[in-house]
């Protein structure tokens, strides 16, 4: 006695019903078997179905699939109908199972979506009114206790002007001329006191510290 074999002439409707005998197509890799498939829920094309196919071979476990009417051919099987009979509820639970982890995946990207939706909307209401918030104490010249409190609160506190001193290191090659006997005397006769003179002229502005200076090299005037 054998189970039910779809028309192999694929006259008869895809999914093809349960316990259909056939060979599945996947790239280079045949498998046969007795096939439990369902309209895709999730995704995929038109024609699409999902399946769990069943091996006649109990050594191999069912394999899930996606496939299309053209993957899916039905064989003339030659296995007791009572094989099938073993394995049609599991099967059909599998499957089942199977869509269902589909459909709670799809739910839970669509409410992770729904929920930055959310997080966004929000996030702008919030700066539309921390703006609105800083116009109305500017135009009421509030004191810093607003600033206080929107801090107080966790959020941004009004834009001010700030006067920020630096301290930076900068470098500068100067030319001093100083009379001496030889190159390494004018070198030996540049002091700290010569240097800062001289940075003094150059720059204009002396609200500086002199930290470090060295000379670099010396040679004859020619001029």
């Amino acid at each position: 006695m054998t189970a039910a074999v779809a028309d192999s002439s694929g006259t008869s409707s895809f999914p093809y019903p349960d316990g259909t005998y056939v060979s599945v197509q996947i790239g280079e890799t045949s498998i046969k078997g007795w096939i439990v498939s369902r309209p895709l829920l999730v995704g995929g094309g038109k024609g699409l179905v999902s399946a769990v196919v069943v091996p006649s071979n109990p050594d191999k476990a069912p394999m899930f699939v996606e496939v299309t009417r053209e993957q899916v051919t039905p064989l003339e099987q030659h296995v007791a109908l009572a094989s099938w009979s073993r394995v049609e509820k599991v099967a059909q639970l599998l499957l089942t199972a199977h869509l269902d982890a589909q459909v709670a995946q799809l739910e839970c990207a669509n409410t992770a979506r729904n929920l930055e939706a959310v997080k966004t909307q929000h996030a702008q209401w919030v700066n539309q009114l921390v703006e609105a918030s800083h116009r109305w104490a500017n135009e009421n010249e509030l004191c810093g206790q607003f600033d206080e409190f929107m801090e107080e609160q966790g959020l941004p506190t009004r834009n001010a002007d700030y006067v920020i001193e630096v301290s930076a290191t900068i470098g500068l090659r100067l030319r001093l001329t100083r009379t001496a006997r030889s190159e390494s005397d004018a070198e030996d006769i540049i002091s700290s006191e010569d240097v800062d003179e001289e940075l003094q002229d150059m720059i204009g502005h002396p609200d500086f510290d002199l930290h470090e200076w060295r000379v670099v090299s010396a040679a004859k005037d020619e001029h």
